[in-house]
């Protein structure tokens, strides 16, 4: 989930040995948890934070943290990353759902790397939910186009924008 490799950067971890595993997190969320409490400014820790808690799937303190992260620092703010798993988890802990706040999130984005992929990803998918296939059908043929050609991920995308434009086609709506 996220930047994995963004763990490495954080100076709550400085000092952490071993892999990160997922038996790890919570005694690594914790330590994060109380760097950010006395570093409230540090806001790749708290992206950290919410990428833990994403993982963790605590959605609502992740998408606590993520807006904490980009309060907290411009640089974090103009990462399309950050963006896409502030949308994600404000989606899943309002309700699952890309259409509301996770809306702006996507928007957000992609105004800052409009070929991000998984901001197109969550494009298509939010298109899709609004009932808008034509759009669900671009976003995607964007991230197709970014796929290297051996990705096992092509095949299933094709066929989601095959599906998208057969659904554009007829008019036909994306049961809610």
């Amino acid at each position: 989930m996220g930047s994995p490799a963004a763990i490495g950067t954080a100076l709550a971890f400085e000092s952490i040995e071993g892999p990160l595993t997922p038996d790890r997190l919570p005694a690594f969320r914790e330590r994060l948890a109380k760097h950010v409490a006395e570093s409230p400014s540090d806001g790749r820790a708290w992206a950290l934070l919410g990428r833990v808690d994403l993982a963790l799937e605590r959605h609502a303190q992740a998408a606590a943290a993520f807006g904490r992260a980009i309060e907290s620092s411009r640089k974090v703010a103009a990462d399309a990353d950050i963006w896409v798993d502030y949308a994600e988890a404000t989606g899943m802990a309002e309700g699952r759902t890309l259409v509301g706040r996770p809306e702006s999130f996507i928007a957000r984005a992609l105004a800052i790397d409009p070929a991000h992929p998984r901001a197109l990803e969550l494009a298509g998918s939010l298109a899709t939910e609004k009932g808008d296939h034509a759009a669900a059908a671009l976003h995607w043929k964007a991230l197709h186009a970014l796929l290297d050609a051996a990705d096992p991920r092509r095949a299933e995308l094709s066929l989601a924008i095959t599906r998208a434009e057969r659904l554009a086609s007829s008019g036909g709506m994306t049961p809610r």
